[in-house]
């Protein structure tokens, strides 16, 4: 039998109406809002289930709705009852991916990534924002983004796109420079700070407060960190990965290969839209990735 894995998008995957055929379809994702609604003392589904994106636009509100969102699909995964042997989560979808891996409870999952987000969105005064960059090798890029002192590599996300976040004027400068050399795309991201950075300092610092008061179990399964890239099941580990992961490197390329070390061949991805299978798909051909609809 194929072995199985998990794995669960990130910040930029939310759109207006995600989750809402899940929420219709099944009474435990009906629950999980009414849940979520109780931890953070307004009604989350209003915000999902409309039709604004703009409205899931602020990171405050995006990081939980996702993680609310996938909590929902994994009960859809449910069904299909197949074990998974290793879960991950891009970016902010690594508290997903300690959810399903019965390392943090539901509720602890909300009030998490609702810090995360307010703790983020205020972490620097500093106009700074993100760009993917697709066509070129991360040395390339590397060589290029040493010559800006506040700019850095957030996401090494596969073999063909790195993610570079840091002030927005030397942003702006080096996306040029990436463009003439000849980048097939380069796309500034639809945010207003720098994940993934020392610009994140501040919430970093208060989000080790946070995840050090959240009780974490023993995971049933490996969890492969964003930061480390290697399956482990040592909470300490997963906890300590978490905290780093606010300014540290997403190195989701690492990330996908373990699942491929680990002898998984399917991978399914547990949250609205196909993302981190569009990803995969310039990864390895040794590892499939599913949807679960």
């Amino acid at each position: 039998m194929d072995q199985v894995g998990l794995v669960f998008p990130g910040q930029g995957s939310q759109t207006a109406g995600m989750g809402l055929e899940v929420y219709e379809e099944l009474a435990e994702a009906r629950a999980f809002l009414k849940r979520a609604n109780n931890v953070l003392g307004f009604d989350i589904g209003q915000i999902m289930f409309g039709n604004s994106d703009e409205s899931l636009k602020p990171t405050e509100i995006a990081q939980p709705a996702i993680f609310i969102c996938s909590a929902m699909y994994l009960e859809k995964y449910k069904l299909l009852s197949k074990p998974y042997i290793a879960v991950a989560g891009h970016s902010l979808g690594e508290y997903s991916a300690l959810y399903a891996a019965g390392t943090i409870s539901f509720e602890d999952g909300v009030n998490l990534t609702r810090k995360r987000g307010l703790a983020m969105s205020k972490s620097t005064d500093i106009e700074c924002g993100m760009a993917a960059i697709i066509g070129l090798s991360i040395d390339q890029i590397s060589s290029i983004i040493s010559q800006f002192p506040d700019l850095y590599i957030a996401n090494e996300n596969s073999r063909i796109q790195t993610v570079i976040s840091g002030e927005s004027d030397q942003l702006r400068k080096a996306c040029k420079i990436f463009e003439e050399m000849g980048a097939s795309k380069v796309v500034e991201l639809a945010v207003s700070t720098a994940f993934h950075t020392p610009f994140m300092k501040q919430a970093k610092e208060e989000m080790k407060l946070e995840i050090e008061k959240a009780e974490f179990k023993e995971p049933c399964c490996y969890v492969i960190p964003n930061v480390t890239a290697t399956p482990t099941k040592d909470t300490s580990e997963i906890k300590k990965a978490l905290i780093e992961q606010i300014t540290g490197k997403v190195r989701w390329f690492e990330s996908f290969m373990a699942f491929k070390d680990l002898g998984i061949s399917q991978v399914y991805e547990i949250g609205h839209g196909d993302v981190l299978k569009k990803l995969g798909m310039t990864i390895t051909t040794k590892v499939k990735v599913l949807p679960i609809l």
